[in-house]
C-alpha cells in the first residue's frame, strides 16, 4: 500500500485503521499538484487488497506483520479511524472506504495514549462511537454531522502479547441488536444512556502493515 498504515486485528474480524491526523499533515507537506499519499491511488489499492482477502489470507497477513512501535501508536493525538472491516461471515459485515472523505465523516475514533519503554510501556485505548439513533437521524437529514450523539467509552489497558508481538486489548462496550433469531452485537449504542452487555467483549490485536 501507499505509505504506512496501522491495522487492528481482532480474533474474528479485521479492522484497518488510518491515523486521523496523517492526511491533513500529508496534504500540508505535498507540493502543489502532487498527489496525496492518501488520494485515490491509496483507496484503489485498499479495494484491490481487500477484495482478495480470505480467512487464511488474514491469518498470514497477521503472522507476517511487523510489531507496532509504541511511539507510532501514540504519536500526535494517537487517534485512528477505520478504513476497512472484514468478518469471517462476509454476509454479516464486509466493507472498505473508497475515499478520504468517507474516512473523515466516520465518527468512530480509537485514541491511544500512554508512555513508551523497552517492554512496550503503559498504553491505554479510549474509544468513541456514534449512537445508532444519532446516525439514523443524520442519514434521514434531520441533524448535521456535528450534531450526532457520540458515546465516549472509558479507556482500557493495551499490553504486548509476547507470542504475537501485538498490542492486545479487550473492548467490553458491546450492545445487542435485534436481528431475528441471531445475536448480533455492535459498538454503537442505541442511545447515549444505553447499557452495554457485561457478559461479552471483543479482543483486539494491533500490528503494523505497510
Amino acid at each position: 500500500m501507499n505509505g504506512m498504515i496501522l491495522k487492528l486485528f481482532a480474533l474474528i474480524p479485521f479492522c484497518a485503521l488510518l491515523a486521523a491526523d496523517i492526511p491533513a499533515q500529508q496534504d500540508r507537506q505535498n507540493k502543489p499538484g502532487e498527489e496525496s499519499s492518501y488520494g485515490s491511488g491509496f483507496f484503489d489499492q485498499l479495494r484491490s487488497i481487500f477484495g482478495r482477502f480470505r480467512n487464511s489470507d488474514l491469518q498470514n497477513v497477521f503472522q507476517e506483520a511487523q510489531p507496532i512501535q509504541c511511539s507510532e501508536l501514540i504519536s500526535h493525538k494517537g487517534e485512528w479511524k477505520q478504513v476497512a472491516f472484514f468478518n469471517k461471515d462476509r454476509k454479516l459485515s464486509d466493507w472498505c472506504r473508497t475515499s478520504l472523505e468517507e474516512v473523515k465523516i466516520d465518527l468512530t475514533v480509537f485514541a491511544f495514549s500512554g508512555s513508551c519503554s523497552e517492554d512496550g510501556g503503559s498504553v491505554q485505548v479510549a474509544t468513541k462511537f456514534p449512537t445508532a439513533a444519532g446516525v439514523k437521524a443524520y442519514r434521514e437529514g434531520k441533524i448535521g454531522l456535528n450534531q450526532v450523539d457520540i458515546r465516549a467509552n472509558d479507556p482500557v489497558h493495551a499490553h504486548i502479547n509476547p507470542k504475537t508481538k501485538a498490542y492486545t486489548f479487550e473492548l467490553p462496550y458491546l450492545f445487542l441488536k435485534n436481528e431475528g433469531s441471531r445475536k448480533i452485537y455492535s459498538f454503537s449504542a442505541p442511545n447515549r444512556n444505553s447499557v452495554y452487555d457485561i457478559d461479552v467483549s471483543s479482543r483486539w490485536e494491533c500490528k503494523a502493515v505497510s
